[in-house]
């Protein structure tokens, strides 16, 4: 049974979430709360397994509560409830910052489709925080063998194995999900400014909360940092991050020798929007064995069919180690296919990454 506590400053929205929550046999709501100074007390008495959190709430309110819980190692698994606006994804991502471990967007009508794909998403999110409290992770990088013998997959890396032209098109492809803002500001301020390649990332989120983060990110990092445009041409040293609810894919310039990039909803078939396959697909297109394509922390398995394909380009890939990940999901799938070069931790991404180009 997973235990949660409901905190919002609005009676409604407190029975509301408390009846979608209820809805799961899995889950039960032990208490709720009004404000940040009653969601300390109730949590302490309480110790639920899980927190929802909304961001505007009287006396204390949610980042300082999530300070709160830090500053008192109060171990708790926190999912936010996000205004769609400007405001609420820049509020948002301080908090994923600060140890929320994810954020679901609060519905902006009643509409009877967007209750039931908020109370999806919340309760699938709820479940996944639970499993990061407990501790359910796998142990090993074991898979079995078409004659059934167990055989461990190599989890070491090598970069001398491979070097990069950074003076041909090349580029790093990144897939990522739950607990991506905070890993990929271990990663993308440490490339340097003289950095070549192109940097793609397709990080799960719904739309209005990546301009923040490229935002978040370029004011942090010695490259340039942006949310995708449709249309525009790829830059060296440049980073791209899909803009949220949609796809990237990059094709080569009719005209030139250059690549554009692509913003658009085709495939309506991918599960997820953006999407780490459809993305890769399209960089083992184009760069080839010009390419690194990383996949990182997240629930599921987006990201395993394109790292296939860019690996069957000559493309290298890299997985994030399991002692880094937040939800080793994604980072495992890859691992598991047998397609991965190494599993690196995250704080170490940026390093291998540069390894594998030559410095020109």
């Amino acid at each position: 049974m997973i235990a949660t506590l409901v905190a919002d400053d609005s009676l409604l929205i407190r029975k509301r979430i408390t009846r979608i929550l209820e809805s799961d046999r899995r889950i039960k709501v032990v208490g709720t709360a009004s404000d940040g100074v009653e969601v300390i007390e109730k949590i302490k008495e309480l110790k639920p397994d899980v927190l929802t959190l909304d961001v505007e709430m009287p006396r204390m309110n949610g980042l300082d509560t999530l300070r709160a819980l830090n500053q008192e190692n109060i171990p708790v698994q926190v999912v936010m409830l996000s205004a769609l606006t400007r405001e609420g994804a820049d509020v948002t991502l301080k908090a994923l910052e600060l140890g929320a471990i994810d954020f679901i967007p609060k519905p902006n009508t009643v509409s009877e489709k967007s209750m039931e794909e908020f109370s999806r998403d919340l309760l699938l999110k709820i479940r996944a925080a639970a499993l990061i409290k407990s501790g359910r992770r796998p142990k090993s990088f074991e898979r079995k063998t078409p004659r059934g013998r167990d055989r461990e997959i190599k989890t070491d890396f090598s970069p001398s194995v491979k070097k990069i032209s950074s003076n041909t098109e090349s580029a790093v492809v990144i897939g990522i999900s739950t607990g991506g803002p905070k890993t990929l500001i271990q990663v993308i301020p440490k490339i340097p400014e003289n950095f070549k390649p192109a940097i793609f990332i397709a990080q799960h989120m719904p739309a209005g909360f990546t301009a923040s983060l490229a935002e978040r990110l370029n004011g942090m990092s010695k490259i340039r940092v942006r949310e995708a445009k449709n249309g525009e041409t790829v830059k060296p040293g440049t980073c791209y991050i899909s803009p949220g609810g949609r796809h990237m894919t990059v094709k080569h310039m009719s005209l030139s020798k250059g690549v554009m990039l692509k913003v658009g909803d085709e495939p309506y078939s991918a599960l997820y929007k953006p999407s780490v396959d459809v993305l890769f697909e399209s960089v083992a297109e184009v760069y080839g064995s010009h390419s690194v394509g990383v996949v990182m922390t997240g629930m599921g398995r987006d990201g395993t069919k394109g790292a296939a394909k860019l690996k069957s380009r000559g493309g290298v890939i890299l997985a994030e180690d399991e002692s880094t990940a937040t939800v080793f999901g994604m980072p495992k799938s890859v691992i598991e296919a047998g397609v991965v070069d190494g599993a690196v931790p995250a704080d170490e991404m940026a390093e291998t990454l540069l390894s594998y180009f030559d410095r020109v």
